[in-house]
């Protein structure tokens, strides 16, 4: 998948909002691709730009999104129906509240391929059991259960294999463990790297969380103010940030066993989407800001190794 100048704007009451900023990405098979960023920064509304899901005061000013050549914004209705779950399927933000409170987990399964296939009823049963399986359900149990049954553990892992259930190419994940407890959420990442194994599954792994993404990610994408400032090896952004915000942000993850003294937030919030700052839009925050990043929009550069970066000083900040 190619994300390709994507503008996102939103009409409030103060004017326009600014949610995606020209943002290019691109997705490559069978890997999974972290993208991380502050609450705000745009992170969601990708997801759902991807699948063609728009609010009512949405406006998609410019930019393609390409799956396997294709132009999601050109598709039909038609073409979009068959698109969303089979070949790109999501879990969203707050999955908990995903599933309709009157229907058995087996009704969900039913309607879901049903809607994209003829199939018999035994063989969708038997199908999702064993994806419940997959993710350590006793699909015998979950399946006949309605959501209140559940535990938050086990109604987010029922909404993963609802996603995973007609073999997606792409499996979008926006903050799929954000409402869980450390322990489940820890099970939840190791089930989801196990999948990744066997099926070799593309996945978009969306969230806050950095410790989440070195635990399954292969490359990360860092995105703030809606669009991508640093992508590469998950390795080489962890131990060798290069974009001063990347750096900032893995400053302010608490360490455990770390020295407590080199803890540091972000000072300052995220800049107001409605008037977004001139220049680099990190450079109200970053303490190497020079005149040339309040005036001038850095581009995107890629190097040899694959890595991209959007930074006006990065080669001398990095050479300090």
């Amino acid at each position: 998948m190619e994300v390709r100048g994507l503008v996102i704007d939103f009409k409030v009451r103060r004017g326009l909002l600014r949610a995606v900023d020209n943002l290019n990405l691109e997705i490559y098979k069978g890997e999974v691709l972290g993208l991380v960023g502050e609450s705000g920064c745009g992170k969601s509304v990708l997801a759902h730009a991807i699948l063609r899901l728009t609010d009512p005061n949405e406006i998609i000013r410019s930019g393609k999104i390409l799956f396997e050549g294709r132009d999601v914004f050109s598709f039909s209705e038609k073409e979009l129906r068959e698109y969303r779950w089979r070949d790109v399927a999501i879990v969203f933000q707050g999955a908990l509240n995903s599933l309709n409170p009157i229907l058995k987990v087996e009704d969900h399964m039913y309607d879901t391929v049903l809607a994209h296939e003829r199939a018999d009823e035994e063989e969708i049963w038997r199908r999702a059991a064993s994806l419940l399986e997959t993710l350590r359900l006793d699909g015998k149990l979950v399946l006949p259960r309605y959501p209140h049954e559940l535990s938050g553990g086990m109604k987010q892992r029922v909404v993963s294999a609802l996603a995973m259930l007609l073999k997606p190419k792409l499996l979008i994940l926006d903050e799929p463990t954000s409402s869980l407890d450390m322990l489940t959420q820890k099970y939840m990442v190791r089930m989801l790297a196990e999948i990744k194994e066997k099926t070799d599954i593309t996945m978009l792994f969306i969230t806050h969380d950095l410790a989440v993404e070195a635990e399954i990610a292969d490359r990360i994408a860092v995105m703030y103010s809606g669009d991508i400032v640093e992508i590469g090896k998950i390795n080489e952004v962890f131990y060798d940030p290069i974009h001063p915000y990347t750096k900032a942000l893995i400053r302010s993850v608490p360490s455990l066993v770390g020295d407590v003294s080199k803890f540091k937030p972000i000072p300052g919030p995220l800049p107001d989407p409605v008037n977004l700052p001139p220049g680099c839009r990190f450079h109200p925050r970053c303490p190497y800001r020079k005149d040339i990043c309040s005036k001038i929009r850095p581009k995107h550069e890629k190097l040899e190794n694959g890595r991209v970066i959007a930074c006006h000083r990065w080669r001398e900040i990095n050479e300090e």
